[in-house]
């Protein structure tokens, strides 16, 4: 029975009236084998396609709602006005003498200008490590550094060991500050 004969559907069946499908769900000329395999390939697809527009909504919507909700209970207010700001500082240098022969020797002074206590993590002249002796000084690791309050470095002997300052970069618990020399 390879031939379709038409039938009277009854309404509500789904189909047109007076049609009926192949037993090989309208594939003619195909075994049962494919039209199976075809079927599933069409499974598949719907599958994969269903499981990447579930996975986009979770990205665009279910995501950000989660870590805002977490962001909300985590207690953190977020930025404040304080950290959303590099840290203030007065920057200078000076010259000391020496004994026993009175040379020159340059020095980096810092001076705190923040309401808070702020702790200084590194001191960075003119990206060179080498021109801030860090050991030379009056720094104190994890010590905070209280408004006012000033640590001297140690730079070198003027005009031979000693960097000119261009630019110092402080770094702190709470950001990092540049400050250019003319």
């Amino acid at each position: 029975m390879s031939e379709i004969e038409p039938r009277q559907g009854t309404s509500g069946d789904g189909l047109a009236q007076g049609t009926r499908l192949p037993s090989n769900g309208g594939l003619e000329g195909v075994d049962r084998d494919t039209a199976a395999a075809s079927s599933d390939l069409r499974k598949k697809r719907r599958f994969g396609l269903a499981s990447e527009l579930l996975n986009s909504l979770f990205v665009i919507f279910l995501l950000p709602a989660a870590l805002a909700i977490a962001w909300r209970f985590s207690g953190d207010t977020g930025p404040s006005a304080a950290s959303a700001r590099s840290p203030e500082f007065k920057v200078w240098t000076e010259q000391t003498h020496i004994p026993p022969n009175d040379d020159a020797y340059d020095l980096l002074y810092i001076q705190s200008r923040e309401d808070e206590p702020v702790i200084l993590k590194k001191v960075l002249m003119n990206d060179d490590p080498k021109c801030v002796n860090m050991s030379l000084s009056t720094y104190e690791k994890d010590k905070p550094l209280k408004l006012g309050e000033v640590i001297r470095f140690a730079l070198g002997l003027h005009g031979s060991s000693a960097c000119t300052p261009v630019r110092v970069l402080i770094s702190t618990d709470r950001g990092d500050s540049t400050y250019q020399f003319k």
